[in-house]
């Protein structure tokens, strides 16, 4: 339902930027902003708000639990899933959280940094270089400005609300281990402030802190978040390695682990169909500078004793993107060809060759004819799986691709005890699947979870759990949360 006018005009009372669809072209205008989203999905919003600072997000939430109108909170509209963006039906609100910004609280002696919502991470980054310091998994070059590209255009809230690090994933660990406090709004009656604990580095059973991570706002506002900070390299280097097959580049990966592990900050892996052959980028960073040999020098060095052939392409210091697409793209660019479905598995580094053997074994059996594309970063043990099903054969039946997907998470939980995750929301036609593959007792827990911080579900579906709902992506252009209904395998 279409939230009154009269109801909107008071909220635009209390909170001083508020825009609707009254006839004015100008507020038109500046809602359409908030309708495009990624993969070319489009919404409309019921209403738009941006609040100046936390007492206009708690008059936001509170309205909106008085007139039981639905909230879909935004950073910088950067996230890979989704989620950001309001449904067609008109009926939800979008709270724009940009306008939370500030400068942060840094504390080199305790190693931490409290950031408002709304920064952008390029700008926290950006403040933390002049101390010498960065985030555990954002990388950068020692005395380049951060570019507002990629993980740097997001918001400290975008950022938790993903629960993503990106693709920098350095020996200091990734976002969840990271973050040590969070501020927040509840969308209950009183639009209740969730203090930030005051606990430093340390984080305990009681602090809801990690219940954030990746609940892609649906548990709450996040309005500030403090990060724990590491000392930023001495001296980086990246270089592009090309193999004359997948078995050299791991091969080179596990023995540049077992050589220089403390040196290594990202190892991504791009199979055939990614690349023109199999491909690696590798990122090595030197945190005090005093190496006894160049970057360059080792890396040439293993590489010739472990991966044979390999050409070396350096590409100089800093923290460059890869030249194949991000996995955010993929599922799309597959879906031109045939039936996609995507896994996104997490394993032991020592089991991800392992995984793509079974993987590829799996999918003969089960679908024959499908291809089976992986892009990982071996470091964290992350595979993303595609399975294509070509077009020019007969299209799968969903009991088949049902049956691929429960196959390949038994796979990848039993057999190399790894976990699965999705890299978007939990769509209304996977949801049978992910309660099949969800604990009993994880999903009671979330439930009480989400009633506790949200009563009246004004902030969606969390994507909870330790298995997210797998994407299936139809013929291209189609939404894949409106694809096969897999909720009876």
């Amino acid at each position: 339902m279409t939230p009154d006018p009269e109801a909107l005009a008071a909220l635009a009372r209390r909170v001083r930027n508020v825009r609707w669809p009254d006839g004015d072209a100008a507020a038109r205008a500046a809602l359409a902003a908030y309708e495009t989203g990624p993969r070319g999905r489009t919404g409309r919003a019921a209403f738009a708000a941006r609040p100046a600072d936390t007492a206009e997000v708690r008059e936001v939430v509170r309205w909106a639990y008085t007139h039981r109108v639905p909230l879909i909170p935004r950073g910088g509209g950067t996230g890979r899933a989704a989620a950001a963006l309001p449904d067609p039906s008109g009926d939800q609100g979008v709270l724009d959280l940009t306008a939370l910004t500030g400068a942060p609280a840094i504390d080199p002696d305790t190693g931490t940094v409290t950031a408002p919502a709304g920064l952008t991470v390029a700008a926290l980054l950006n403040a933390l270089s002049p101390y010498g310091l960065t985030l555990p998994f954002a990388a950068a070059p020692p005395a380049t400005p951060y570019a507002p590209a990629d993980l740097g255009g997001r918001t400290v809230g975008g950022l938790i609300g993903d629960g993503v690090s990106g693709r920098r994933t350095v020996p200091g660990g990734g976002l969840r281990s990271s973050l040590l406090g969070v501020a927040a709004v509840l969308a209950d009656a009183g639009a209740t402030p969730l203090s930030m604990a005051d606990r430093g580095a340390f984080i305990d059973s009681s602090d809801p802190a990690p219940l954030f991570a990746g609940a892609q706002g649906t548990l709450g506002i996040v309005t500030a978040a403090r990060f724990a900070v590491v000392p930023r390299p001495a001296a980086t280097a990246a270089a592009i390695l090309t193999f004359a097959d997948d078995t050299s580049a791991l091969t080179l990966f596990d023995a540049l682990h077992r050589a220089a592990a403390h040196l290594l900050t990202g190892f991504e892996v791009a199979a055939t169909g990614f690349a023109a052959a199999p491909s690696a980028l590798i990122r090595l960073a030197d945190p005090a500078g005093d190496l006894p040999v160049p970057l360059g020098s080792l890396l040439t060095t293993l590489v010739t004793a472990h991966a044979g052939a390999a050409d070396i392409a350096w590409l100089g210091d800093g923290d460059p993107e890869p030249p194949w697409p991000s996995p955010d793209t993929v599922t799309a660019e597959l879906a031109r060809t045939g039936t996609v479905v995507e896994l996104d598995a997490i394993v032991p580094r020592e089991r991800v060759a392992r995984l793509r053997a079974d993987t590829l074994t799996l999918a003969a059996s089960t679908l024959p004819g499908a291809q089976v594309t992986h892009l990982g970063d071996a470091l964290d043990g992350r595979w993303h799986l595609y399975v294509t099903w070509p077009y020019a054969g007969a299209e799968p039946e969903p009991v088949q691709l049902g049956a691929l997907i429960a196959r390949l998470h038994d796979v990848v939980v039993y057999a190399h005890q790894g976990a699965v995750a999705a890299a978007y929301a939990l769509g209304p036609r996977n949801q049978g699947v992910h309660l099949r593959l969800l604990p009993p007792a994880a999903r009671r827990a979330a439930a009480r979870v989400k009633d506790a911080f949200d009563p009246r579900g004004l902030l969606g579906t969390p994507p909870f759990g330790p298995v997210h709902a797998p994407v299936y992506a139809g013929r291209a252009g189609a939404d894949p949360r409106a694809a096969w209904d897999l909720g009876g395998v």
